[in-house]
């Protein structure tokens, strides 16, 4: 009898290890900013969503601040960590919204620095027009 005792709690305690062990961390607080002509930017609103269309895989990122400007990239085929290139005329593209005018990148790049089920998290710059030059952007965002 107290060898199955001692068998029970010897299995009690593994499972109570191995859940413990696999228990889902928290992400931290999630984050998306950048200098915009020069001026600190900071999203209070984020969201980043991947879609699947056939082998294709693609990520949207954006961002809104309170002033309801927004930061929005679409990477088309996202293949996790690594540099994608957001000129004018590729696959890939960002813009800057401000007072409902959209500033479309004519260059710049994103650099996902991780990347998991959960979240991104990642660099940014681009260039759009002589009214929107976005620099210094950061991210990390967990995934919708």
């Amino acid at each position: 009898m107290k060898n199955r005792f001692m068998s029970f709690v010897f299995i009690l305690g593994l499972c109570v290890s191995f859940l413990a062990c696999n228990k889902v961390k928290p992400l931290g607080p999630q984050s998306m900013t950048a200098t915009i002509n020069g001026n600190a930017w900071t999203a209070n609103v984020y969201l980043a969503a991947r879609n699947v269309y056939g082998s294709q895989k693609s990520l949207s990122i954006s961002g809104s601040s309170t002033k309801g400007d927004e930061i929005y990239i679409n990477l088309a085929n996202f293949k996790g960590n690594g540099v994608y290139d957001l000129s004018y005329g590729g696959e890939n593209f960002a813009k800057y919204t401000n007072t409902s005018t959209d500033h479309y990148a004519r260059s710049g790049t994103l650099t996902i620095s991780g990347s998991s089920v959960k979240n991104v998290q990642g660099y940014f710059e681009f260039v759009a027009d002589s009214s929107a030059v976005v620099r210094q952007g950061t991210f990390d965002i967990i995934i919708q």
